[in-house]
């Protein structure tokens, strides 16, 4: 007898685990049922699943094509092909997702570990786990982290008491703002709640003393605290946990798909984001080399308790915050080996010679990184809940877990946190500042709901906001719409449309809705 059948699994067509028909009796299983009904019925006309639908309907999503004109590490205004925008940072690590999901589905039956964190879930859902990949970032404002800050900051000096948060947009888009039927918008893409669940990276609202009026709301300002929910938007997020829970539990726990999705987004990161870097030249790797190095001989000669985060060397600091936020997974040890084999991987990859286009160099840099990956897969482990801080159930041994936070840094601050990308930034949220506070001053001299753009318009009346003049003293929710509208835009489009409300450039009249 196999773990399957042990734990009560059976493996359907698609690859994915469920529970059996005599054990979800014995529970409520919804985890399949769309927000407008309840479980669905099969088909003898369609023969997807009901989760392959969800990776349609969000394949298909505007919001998702956006994302191809979205910063992910820098902007793809600047013309670079050697660069991911956020879609092809989406589409990989939607890859990556299937990728876990598959194998740990194909080692269940022969893994008694795994059978049992599957049985616990209620199932792992393949197509879930792609579809979470593909839909987690459709919340990311232009700019992204940039324009993600502003608005937070924007919407709380308004009185918005969550401000904005990446992840909670997404939420907010596949369930309200993208929708398939004219007569229904209050569902959005009516996904099914196994789905929902899987894009919620953090299965929580913002934390009480990081609202509006909270204690700490000048940090929050500045850095948004990670919720993946609005206090607008609970009441569905309250339906999608309902659905989901098989064995009751904290709803503050990702689902086994979340946190397979959590995972492919941390290695996708941390790999590809890495490779790109090397390929625009962003990158200085001899200091990287110097920092790693040095970092090493200190953390060797430094008892913890006394490395801090304001210490100069960019690992010294990660090693001080890893400390901090994951106490009982972290080894200033194993860090410190880590260090070392990130030194050789660069090595061997060749990155100290700048890149300079030739198939040679890119194929020797992919293969070494490629290399990385599988040893990522090959050390995949699942606990449930996981030992890991967020208590996800799919998370990387000690060792590739040290190792991926070393890479993730490389990025983070040889790339984000330089002098280069900063006066990027701060002209960005320059500009989502300025259309922001345009467009709020457009709507606050109460103008006719006719005159303004879609799909602001939409945004309102799907608010009940849709008074044909709007009113002077506007509210939270007039706000809110402001934000939704300049997250259905590029890059481009954001800077575009700034400069149309400041009258430094005036649109045609084709381009002007």
């Amino acid at each position: 007898m196999g773990e399957l059948t042990k734990n009560g699994l059976v493996r359907r067509v698609d690859g994915s685990l469920y529970l059996s028909e005599k054990v979800r009796a014995r529970g409520n299983d919804q985890r399949y049922s769309r927000l407008s009904k309840g479980a669905s019925k099969p088909n003898d006309k369609d023969h997807r699943t009901e989760t392959e639908k969800d990776r349609g309907r969000v394949s298909y999503s505007p919001f998702l094509r956006r994302l191809a004109g979205v910063t992910q590490v820098v902007s793809p205004n600047l013309r670079s092909s050697h660069l991911h925008t956020r879609e092809s940072h989406s589409q990989k690590v939607a890859l990556v997702a299937r990728e876990i999901a598959e194998d740990l589905a194909r080692r269940a039956d022969l893994n008694q570990k795994i059978a049992k964190t599957v049985a616990y879930y209620g199932g792992l859902d393949v197509s879930a786990c792609e579809t979470a990949g593909l839909a987690h970032d459709l919340g990311h404002p232009p700019f992204g982290h940039s324009g993600e800050v502003e608005l937070n900051a924007l919407l709380r000096a308004k009185d918005v008491k969550d401000g904005f948060e990446g992840n909670a947009q997404s939420f907010r888009i596949v369930t309200k703002l993208d929708y398939r039927k004219l007569d229904s918008p209050s569902i959005g893409l009516d996904l099914t709640a196994v789905t929902l669940a899987a894009i919620l990276k953090y299965p929580r609202g913002c934390p009480a003393e990081s609202l509006v009026g909270g204690t700490k709301q000048e940090d929050a300002m500045e850095q948004p605290p990670k919720f993946g929910y609005f206090a607008s938007d609970i009441e569905t997020f309250e339906k999608v946990m309902e659905r989901i829970e098989f064995e009751k539990g904290s709803p503050q726990v990702q689902s086994l798909e979340a946190s397979i999705m959590d995972l492919a987004d941390d290695i996708t990161y941390a790999v590809h984001d890495l490779e790109d870097a090397y390929r625009e030249g962003a990158i200085d790797f001899n200091q990287v080399q110097e920092d790693i190095q040095s970092a090493g001989t200190y953390l060797l000669e430094t008892q913890l308790k006394h490395v801090t985060k304001e210490h100069l060397n960019p690992f010294v600091q990660l090693a001080a915050e890893l400390h901090e936020k994951e106490a009982n997974y972290f080894n200033k040890d194993v860090f410190t080996e880590k260090l070392s084999e990130a030194r050789r991987i660069f090595e061997k990859a060749g990155v100290h010679f700048r890149f300079d286009g030739t198939l040679v160099k890119l194929t020797r840099v992919s293969a070494q990184l490629s290399t990385e990956i599988e040893k990522f897969f090959r050390d995949i482990q699942t606990k449930a809940p996981g030992p890991l801080g967020g208590g996800g159930a799919v998370y990387l041994g000690p060792d590739n877990w040290h190792l991926m936070q070393v890479l993730k840094r490389v990025v983070r601050h040889y790339v984000v946190g330089t002098s280069r990308v900063g006066i990027i930034e701060r002209s960005q949220r320059a500009v989502v500042r300025s259309l922001f506070t345009s467009l709020s001053e457009w709507m606050s001299s109460s103008p006719k709901l006719a005159e303004l753009p879609h799909p602001l318009v939409d945004y309102l009346r799907n608010a009940e906001l849709s008074d044909r003049i709007l009113p002077k003293k506007l509210t939270s929710e007039h706000y809110r719409a402001v934000a939704d509208y300049i997250c259905s835009m590029s890059d481009d489009e954001c800077l575009m449309r700034s400069q149309w409300l400041r009258g430094v450039e005036v649109p045609e009249f084709a381009m002007s809705h």
